[in-house]
């Protein structure tokens, strides 16, 4: 049997509201194994967010335990977060290849010499074009905006 690439048991996340105790998060469990896609799927307000924000380490869990399984090949686990609006979670001021490539660059994911080309296929893999590299943010849609967000994630 191999190790989950991200265990989750009885996860739960509350907040003190107004005097009262909301649970946006309850008693969650899944395993992700290595090597596969994961996505989190449900109605809005239903503690998505909440619960990605707590295994990405940004907020802390009420209950339950999470643990992430050896590293492949000596490599350190990446997740990455696709946030709901993207254009508040990319800077205006850059440009979108200069916005994917920071992660790739930041983790030592290429090498420098490779980091302009993986940006590019990235782009494609999305269904944009690899000189959109050289656009703003505000010069796609939001869709597309959504798109480059994939493809910062995707490094």
């Amino acid at each position: 049997m191999s190790i989950p690439y991200l265990s989750v048991k009885n996860l739960s996340r509350e907040f003190k509201a107004q005097g009262r105790t909301v649970r946006a998060v309850d008693n969650v469990s899944f395993e992700i194994p290595v090597g596969t896609t994961f996505s989190l799927v449900g109605e809005s307000g239903c503690g998505k967010t909440t619960l990605v924000r707590v295994i990405a380490g940004l907020d802390k869990a009420s209950a339950g335990s999470m643990q992430f399984g050896a590293p492949l090949d000596g490599r350190v686990h990446r997740t990455q977060m696709i946030f709901q609006d993207p254009y508040a979670s990319l800077n205006p001021r850059w440009r979108v290849g200069d916005a994917i490539a920071e992660p790739i660059t930041f983790q030592h994911l290429r090498l420098p010499t490779d980091v302009k080309q993986r940006v590019e296929d990235l782009l494609v893999r999305v269904g944009l074009a690899a000189a959109d590299t050289a656009k703003f943010p505000h010069e796609f849609s939001g869709g597309q905006r959504q798109r480059v967000s994939i493809a910062r994630a995707g490094g």
